[in-house]
């Protein structure tokens, strides 16, 4: 398992475990980062660009959450 802003542009991963505080974690579920969701990286940095679901998401890591992936 690795954090989600450490997969390369053009990798992909499978959402293994969202933590953090209750309301973030929930908000980033409603936006389609869940449990088992395919998430593929489009842009490192900060921002990152992500893909999944057919939508792009653009995310800012901090440190009240973690989303670890499994890469592909």
């Amino acid at each position: 398992m690795l954090p989600l802003e450490t997969l390369r542009s053009g990798e992909t991963g499978r959402v293994v475990d969202l933590d953090g505080q209750l309301d973030l974690v929930q908000r980033l579920q409603e936006l389609g980062l869940r449990l088992g969701a395919t998430v593929q990286m489009l842009r490192e940095g900060t921002p990152l660009l992500i893909a999944i679901d057919g939508q792009r998401l653009s995310f800012r890591p901090d440190a009240r959450t973690m989303v670890l992936v499994e890469p592909a």
